[in-house]
């Protein structure tokens, strides 16, 4: 986790993800309402307890309505957005340790 891996988790992410989820991964993406579909709220806690790899995995495979992105972001790219989903989560939901 660098400041080069989160900046190329956060570029994946607005790229691909953001317009679905939301910006801050909150489900609240720009394309919702036209899709038809719900897509996750990253946020939930459901989303924040899944390992590392089971995020990497639906970003790999898709998950429901949502696509696999495997052709489109390289192996890299996907760790750097489970790191960058991970960052999203921490500062939507810090604690109090995070405040000192």
């Amino acid at each position: 986790r660098t400041p080069e891996v989160f900046a190329q988790g956060k570029a994946a992410f607005t790229n691909r993800c953001a317009v679905c989820h939301g910006a801050i991964g909150n489900g609240m993406g720009s394309l919702t309402a036209a899709y038809g579909a719900k897509p996750a709220n990253l946020q939930a806690q459901q989303f924040r307890d899944y390992a590392d790899g089971k995020l990497y995995w639906v970003i790999v495979n898709g998950k429901n309505a949502m696509p696999g992105h495997a052709a489109d972001l390289d192996e890299n790219q996907r760790w750097a957005v489970v790191h960058y989903v991970r960052a999203l989560q921490r500062a939507q939901n810090a604690k109090d340790e995070d405040l000192r």
